[in-house]
């Protein structure tokens, strides 16, 4: 994956004082790879991932003033979805996702081997996710990827908690269709590579369960 490791300090440039100025570099801190996970999986490009990261936390600096304190997460959460829809408006098309791309921070592997099918299965889960309605797929990646509580996906998309689970039940029927034509009948016996949770972010993104 692309350098994640977010620089605070041409953010921190919009700012007017230190209290600010740290409140931006924490949330840097704290949020660029779920930020980053985000814009990926919700199909923005490698090559544009890096700039979407940059502008999701300038958006975050302007406004600082209207994110109450403790919802840094669910603020650039939104943020981070309406930039991927623009990039994929400006862009028209969603290219496939090559097998050297990784959507969530680099995972400890024994070998080579272990590391690139690790990487193939992530690559099979972006195409997977692809494929998902965006209402469908944001759900699933939040609570089974990010570990949000439903509530906690519920407030950040301003929807009931029973639309939530309706949506996630939907979403993971839809993903172990996918998955199953995925694998083909050669691969029916081999483990879901798009089920796993190999690439999860914090749990502190969205609240313990």
């Amino acid at each position: 994956m692309a350098n994640v490791v977010m620089r605070a300090p041409a953010v921190e440039m919009a700012l007017d004082d230190a209290g600010r100025a740290a409140r931006v570099r924490r949330a840097v801190h704290e949020h660029h790879a779920f930020v980053y996970r985000l814009l990926r999986r919700m199909g923005v490009p490698e090559r544009d991932a890096e700039d979407a990261q940059q502008q999701v936390f300038w958006v975050y600096a302007r406004s600082l003033e209207r994110v109450e304190p403790g919802r840094d997460a669910a603020y650039l959460f939104g943020v981070a979805m309406r930039t991927a829809l623009a990039v994929r408006r400006r862009l028209g098309r969603v290219e496939p996702v090559d097998d050297g791309t990784l959507a969530a921070l680099p995972a400890e592997a024994e070998n080579a081997e272990e590391l690139v099918d690790e990487r193939r299965a992530r690559a099979l889960l972006d195409a997977l996710l692809e494929a998902m309605p965006v209402e469908l797929r944001v759900v699933l990646v939040l609570h089974e990827l990010e570990e949000w509580t439903m509530r906690a996906i519920a407030t950040a998309l301003a929807v009931p908690p029973g639309t939530v689970a309706s949506r996630l039940r939907r979403a993971r029927a839809m993903l172990e269709q996918l998955a199953h034509e995925a694998r083909g009948p050669r691969g029916a016996g081999r483990g879901g590579a798009a089920g796993g949770r190999g690439s999860r972010g914090s749990a502190g993104e969205g609240g313990a369960r």
